[in-house]
């Protein structure tokens, strides 16, 4: 029985966990291959990111270094939507002293609103 109320309590705090989880509708506010590349990283989408790089004719390097998504440095705005595989892809190429200053820890906001999605309009500069 107490086997059974553990499994009961690690499933619905899984299902917990998940529902506090924000949604995000990612639209670029032009056409330009530079915004295509912010959408790219910040939906975590690794083989189109490298894909419109070389669409670029700009190095990755060049990407990491220069490119600003949303007033951010482009690895930088893809971690702040938790895009782990494109922002960690774009941070060997990231000089540190551009790297955002990352914690460990996070701290979810128990009184969020559940299935709202939330629109966030990209610019690149």
């Amino acid at each position: 029985m107490k086997t059974f109320n553990l499994i009961s309590v690690i499933v619905a705090a899984g299902f917990t966990l998940n529902s506090n989880a924000a949604d995000y509708q990612f639209e670029g506010v032009d056409n330009s291959i530079e915004t295509k590349i912010c959408i790219a990283a910040v939906t975590n989408n690794k083989r189109a990111l490298k894909q419109k790089i070389r669409m670029s004719g700009a190095g990755v390097r060049s990407i990491a270094r220069g490119l600003m998504c949303n007033e951010q440095i482009v690895a930088n705005f893809a971690y702040k939507y938790n895009a782990l595989k494109t922002s960690g892809y774009l941070d060997r190429y990231t000089p540190k002293k551009y790297k955002a200053n990352r914690p460990t820890v996070t701290i979810q906001d128990i009184t969020a609103i559940h299935g709202k999605t939330t629109v966030v309009l990209i610019a690149s500069k």
